[in-house]
């Protein structure tokens, strides 16, 4: 092979390399998401069961209204989460723009040196 079809060749590998290790950090962003998204859930959950029937669960403060400090608690905790899920979409966007570049840089290489995608 020639000089410049091993540097071609290193450089697919290098792509490749890259490429993969991005898959690796979308993996790990996504997941961050979805734990996002449970913590949601878990907290909507226990407000929907504590406002359906609060005699249930023996919550005097919630009878008396006196509760509130959680209720505000979970409003805050609720909005923060959100936006850290709306900062791992954008993250996530990101990391699919590089996937996209270096895709794209990998399979122009490897139609150079003929290499079955």
């Amino acid at each position: 092979m020639t000089k410049e079809g091993e540097a071609l060749t290193e450089l697919y590998r290098l792509f490749s390399a890259q490429f993969d290790a991005e898959q690796v950090v979308l993996g790990r962003e996504r997941a961050v998401e979805q734990e996002l998204k449970r913590s949601l859930e878990a907290i909507s959950l226990q407000h929907q069961t504590r406002a359906k029937d609060p005699l249930a669960h023996g919550d005097a403060a919630w009878l008396a209204g006196a509760d509130m400090q959680w209720a505000l608690w979970a409003e805050q905790r609720r909005a923060l989460i959100n936006s850290k899920i709306a900062e791992s979409r954008a993250h996530q966007h990101r990391i699919e723009s590089r996937l996209r570049k270096f895709f794209g840089k990998k399979q122009a290489l490897a139609s150079l040196l003929s290499i079955p995608r």
